[in-house]
């Protein structure tokens, strides 16, 4: 260099970088330079130093040192160099700044750092906004740039930005380009995003980012959205953009709307409960339209109040759009039967959204007639729409025609009305749909009549039908009784949800229903569809909780090799149902999935049921009964009892953990942790080398539950 840096110019240099944390650790090139813009009225350049940092450009007053001004790399449009001492640097505004230089070798060194890091920070960047670079006489580029093609620096060519991206960092150098959208809005980083982007989800080739928990992005208003949005709108590596339960202020909401204006490769999009308004729908819908490149299939914007407003917004996008959307999520917005029939027939006029759609999920807005109306012109004329979410809609069944190509039907919350036999319209929609398999009518009341129409042996409505849903439905014991009937008929059944029945009903009724729900699992797994997965967690309402009734069908399943997935959950069985699923753990090895909190199990059931799953090779999931073990050391407060039932609580985790297999028992069961302690009775077990599952009587198992009801001395 043709100058040297006075020890006073560096101190005040020094000192203006510690109160910047873009600089890193290193080198930089500092110089002397004059410099003139073309805006100002004085044409003679003034003399400054200039030092070139992560992401800006900046300028120092001689002698003192003292800051003069900088340029964002994120500013520079074009750099040019004619000659060997001068750079020319364009940036968005228009100004032109031209930087004259006493060594050639500072020009060159300038012109790459620029270049390079220019490229590193914004390699996503579409060819408008990338740096432009002229030099002439092109020869120079190889000095300036030894190890690239000349041909890959002017004109900004794709191969130089690719590479460029490559060293940038993971995730399509999403930190990087983050660190400098901050630096150029003058924000302070969160460090914890960058952490977590480079050292969570790079190294498992994450396409997702959740910014679901950085609660620091909702603190500071919303401005620290803004550099997030700006990497992402550069972004080509992430696909799926997922934010859930922030609150998130205008600013933030529009960062996200010009993300969505730039980004070329989101296919997800999920803003889920973030209080998007009506507003923010319409510029969302302005957003999408205009970028035809973003390759979107999948929207959710569920718990947003989007009310009426919001969805014709949707309307109008849905009209116009090409995008092959094939998930559309909009439970819980607020709107109205106006709202959705005008959605509803924006869709069905669509026809690449009749192709693409697969999933649609409107629950919790209203459609009444006018919407229901509008929905079945939809399913009529889709050709995709395989899964359909109506929870609490106010549907007017008798307006549903058809979906041919329905799989999956969730109508829960939706009351049939015996006197209106609304379920006849139900089951003529159903008629039209011959692939359905998977049906959810949670809480819809409907008379035992349907479900006789829906499953009997002269029903063809549903053949097809494998998951079957019908809990919180109000059936009686008489009325689960003929339910287990059906079921156990149905050839194609293998998944039920029958929690929160058994409301009311005489006893004998109730030992009945357990003996057909014994033998309709039993039934079931002599046939080539048994059943795989039974909910039948009890309810608050009138009497259903089944307490000790249901300890019977719990050791009935001791030698079932089919179940895979079991919910007794609130039956407030206390330590003998504890017990039972203990017992039934030592010997059944084909359940994988239990839940069973909300029991009333003291100490002893947790005791009894340690032993169960430490003899247990099988089970993989089960939530630990929390609410249970709360309970369990509210009600005994004596600090050997809360002691032991903490490391009770920990051993049954780790045992849940374990990798190793255990040797399943084969020659019947004994109580306790030792053989011997009883002479109980035994449920038939397999013979050895036997394929046939071995046949229960349901009394059999009544008679076995009577016998460890007593051992337990009437435990409630």
């Amino acid at each position: 260099m043709a100058d040297v840096i006075t020890p006073s110019e560096r101190k005040g240099i020094d000192h203006f970088i510690q109160t910047k944390e873009q600089f890193s650790e290193g080198e930089v090139l500092v110089c002397y330079v004059d410099i003139i813009s073309d805006k100002e009225k004085a044409k003679k350049p003034k003399r400054a130093i200039m030092l070139i940092g992560n992401n800006r450009l900046y300028f120092f007053k001689p002698q003192s040192g003292k800051h003069l001004q900088d340029m964002p790399f994120f500013d520079l449009v074009e750099i040019k160099s004619d000659n060997p001492t001068e750079i020319v640097i364009k940036l968005r505004n228009e100004t032109v700044y031209t930087l004259t230089f006493s060594d050639p070798l500072d020009v060159n060194d300038t012109i790459a750092a620029l270049v390079f890091l220019f490229a590193g920070s914004f390699s996503g960047v579409p060819l408008l906004l990338r740096l432009k670079l002229s030099v002439t006489p092109k020869e120079r580029l190889k000095v300036i740039f030894p190890d690239s093609d000349p041909n890959d620096l002017e004109g900004s060519a794709d191969e130089f930005y690719q590479n460029a991206q490559n060293r940038a960092g993971g995730c399509g150098g999403f930190s990087t380009t983050y660190t400098a959208m901050c630096d150029y809005s003058n924000i302070i980083p969160m460090h914890e995003l960058n952490w977590h982007v480079d050292n969570v989800l790079s190294p498992n080739n994450a396409r997702e980012l959740d910014l679901s928990g950085f609660g620091a992005i909702e603190k500071n208003s919303g401005v620290g959205m803004k550099p997030i949005m700006a990497a992402l709108g550069f972004n080509k590596w992430f696909t799926t953009l997922r934010i859930t339960s922030l609150k998130l202020q205008n600013e933030a909401l529009s960062s996200i709307q010009t993300a969505l204006t730039h980004n070329r490769h989101i296919s997800k999009l999920i803003l889920h409960k973030l209080g998007l308004s009506k507003d923010f729908c319409e510029r969302l819908a302005d957003a999408l339209l205009l970028n035809t490149s973003l390759p979107l299939t999948y929207l959710d914007l569920r718990g947003n109040a989007l009310e009426d407003k919001g969805f014709f917004a949707l309307a109008e996008f849905f009209k116009k759009t090409t995008m092959a959307i094939d998930t559309l999520l909009l439970a819980d917005c607020g709107a109205g039967k106006s709202g959705t029939s005008e959605l509803c027939y924006a869709l069905a006029a669509n026809p690449k959204i009749l192709e693409s759609l697969a999933r649609l999920d409107l629950s919790g807005n209203k459609l009444d007639v006018d919407g229901s109306s509008a929905l079945s012109t939809l399913l009529n004329k889709t050709t995709g729409v395989s899964n359909l979410s109506l929870e609490n809609t106010s549907l007017a069944y008798f307006h549903l025609k058809k979906c041919a190509p329905l799989q999956i039907l969730d109508m829960s919350g939706n009351k049939f009305t015996k006197k209106e036999q609304l379920h006849l319209d139900l089951l003529r929609f159903l008629g039209g749909s011959p692939f359905l398999n998977k049906l959810i009518i949670s809480h819809t009341s409907p008379p035992i009549e349907m479900m006789e129409d829906l499953l009997g042996a002269k029903a063809s409505c549903a053949p097809t039908l494998s998951d079957l849903d019908v809990s919180e439905c109000d059936f009686s014991d008489e009325n689960m009784d003929r339910l287990f009937h059906l079921i156990a008929e149905h050839p194609m059944i293998s998944r039920i949800n029958v929690s929160g029945n058994f409301v009311k009903g005489k006893a004998k009724a109730r030992v009945q229903a357990i003996e057909s729900l014994i033998t309709m699992v039993e039934t079931k797994a002599k046939t080539p569809v048994p059943i795989l997965s039974i909910g039948i967690a009890g309810t608050s309402k009138g009497s259903g909780h089944l307490r000790h009734d249901i300890a019977p069908f719990i050791f009935s399943l001791m030698n079932n090799s089919t179940l895979t997935h079991l919910d007794v959950s609130n039956h407030l069985m206390g330590d003998l149902g504890a017990i039972a699923i203990g017992k039934l753990l030592q010997i059944n090895n084909s359940l994988t999935s239990l839940e069973w909190d909300e029991n009333n199990t003291s100490l002893l059931g947790f005791i009894q049921f340690k032993i169960g799953l430490s003899r247990n090779f099988g089970l993989k999931i089960m939530p630990l009964p929390l609410i249970d073990i709360a309970a369990a050391l509210k009600a005994d407060t004596s600090p050997a009892s809360q002691e032991r039932l903490n490391q009770i609580a920990i051993d049954i985790q780790s045992l849940l953990d374990k990798t190793s297999s255990v040797t399943p028992i084969t020659g019947g069961w004994t109580f306790g942790e030792t053989p011997g302690n009883s002479g109980w009775g035994k449920l038939p077990l397999p013979s050895p080398g036997s394929s046939e599952p071995p046949v229960v009587d349901p009394r059999a198992a009544c008679n076995l539950f009577v016998e460890l009801r007593a051992y337990t001395n009437g435990d409630n």
